[in-house]
């Protein structure tokens, strides 16, 4: 978007056919004057469309706003943290605001992990939490919500604030995922997870076996979980791998998350490398870089720009005290070599 130079908060009122007053009071986020706010909408939009962006600087004096988010993200490594993070950050900018980038936690589950982030909030560093890809414990939320600090989560149920929904982005493509089971008569299956804090659950893996068993009930389960802290992935390798050779002969293997995806892949061509592969791998995450090596790895296409992009304006509404807009994001079955 081009600044148009020389637009002031009048030139906004005058558009709006509100008062100069209203226009500071929505812009500056300022208590004190009822305002609708299908009237905070119109100024916010308006100011955008017209270009008009006040002093970062003076506005954060005037008001005690940092003009800065922060973003803590639970799995900086992974292959679409660079897109989740420039299209986070094309929304913010054309806000007025910046990008402060906190330390990350992979799962948020209570008040020592909230901690260091509302930190930042209470010393007046930003001015509202976006928490990518972490895993949110009820614990957590509540808290959250209790201090009253603006903050919307982007995970695997989707954009949202306040509540969790029960709904994930990933159901339809565990639906696919199950059907290509049936497809291929994948009836032995393998479901690889990361062990963590002690925790081996996997909400991803009680959806799939609940859609596989529903379709084809013929088809049988075994989990093994895989210990991430404190090794390195050689280790990790080494674990795959050896319970692939115990475990004798599987149709299907199924990974949870990005790593533990080409890490799987690597212990299957490893152990034989021939097309179609034995057994058959199925990574339940998005995986960005999968489609550039061969074998493709089928895996989940997750709309990863536009649910950041999403998730940093409704942060933004949220600062400017407007009411979140729900929206649902569905991920889909990319199917590989991998599945052949």
């Amino acid at each position: 978007m081009s600044v148009k130079h020389g637009i002031t908060s009048k030139d906004v009122a005058r558009v709006c056919g509100v008062s100069q007053a209203t226009v500071s009071y929505v812009i500056n986020n300022k208590s004190g004057k009822r305002i609708s706010a299908e009237t905070k909408e119109l100024v916010l939009e308006t100011a955008q469309r017209l270009g008009y962006h006040p002093n970062s600087a003076a506005r954060g004096m005037r008001t005690s706003l940092s003009q800065s988010i922060g973003i803590i993200m639970g799995r900086p490594e992974d292959n679409g943290f660079n897109d989740i993070l420039r299209s986070i950050h094309k929304v913010v900018r054309e806000m007025d605001f910046t990008l402060t980038l906190l330390p990350s936690h992979r799962i948020i589950e209570d008040e020592t992990d909230t901690a260091e982030s509302m930190a930042f909030y209470s010393a007046n560093r930003v001015d509202g939490l976006l928490f990518a890809f972490c895993e949110m414990g009820t614990k957590a939320v509540e808290i959250l919500n209790e201090s009253g600090i603006p903050y919307v989560v982007l995970n695997a149920h989707g954009v949202w604030t306040k509540t969790q929904p029960e709904y994930q982005y990933i159901a339809r493509a565990i639906n696919q995922s199950a059907e290509l089971c049936l497809a291929n008569r994948s009836e032995r299956i393998l479901l690889f997870n990361y062990e963590r804090r002690k925790k081996t659950s996997s909400r991803k893996f009680d959806l799939f076996e609940a859609s596989v068993s529903s379709i084809y009930p013929e088809a049988v389960f075994e989990r093994c979980s895989i210990l991430a802290e404190g090794r390195d992935e050689s280790e990790q390798l080494a674990d795959i791998s050896a319970r692939l050779e115990q475990g004798g002969d599987y149709d299907l293997v199924v990974s949870a998350t990005q790593r533990l995806g080409f890490l799987v892949q690597y212990a299957i061509m490893r152990r034989r490398f021939a097309l179609p592969q034995r057994p058959r791998h199925i990574c339940l995450d998005d995986l960005h870089a999968a489609q550039e090596i061969y074998p493709t790895i089928t895996c989940i296409d997750i709309p990863l720009a536009e649910m950041g992009a999403y998730a940093a304006h409704q942060l933004l509404r949220t600062i400017k005290g407007l009411p979140f807009e729900e929206k649902r994001f569905d991920g889909a079955l990319k199917v590989g070599n991998s599945t052949e």
